[in-house]
């Protein structure tokens, strides 16, 4: 039997944006994979097992959303927006 409680404070949806999206920090650039996303941020996959500072800045095609680097476990991170 499943006992796995989900604490989490917002409800997570697909990403409504598909396609490429990237991350930013001291002039360096990843791109990455929005998993999926809720009103205060995003879990994404990263293509490799990498050192993230604090913050961040998540790109979509124009947009460009500070962010807080708020997890990590191996590909993945949490991102809370700003």
């Amino acid at each position: 039997m499943n006992t796995f409680l989900d604490r989490r404070r917002e409800r997570r949806s697909p990403p409504v944006l598909r396609g490429p999206a990237q991350i930013a920090a001291d002039q360096v650039r990843l791109d990455v994979t929005i998993l999926n996303v809720s009103r205060s941020g995003v879990m994404i996959a990263l293509p490799e097992d990498i050192a993230l500072p604090d913050r961040i800045s998540l790109i979509v095609g124009t947009m460009l959303q500070p962010c807080e680097v708020v997890w990590r476990d191996g590909t993945s991170a949490g991102l809370r927006f700003d």
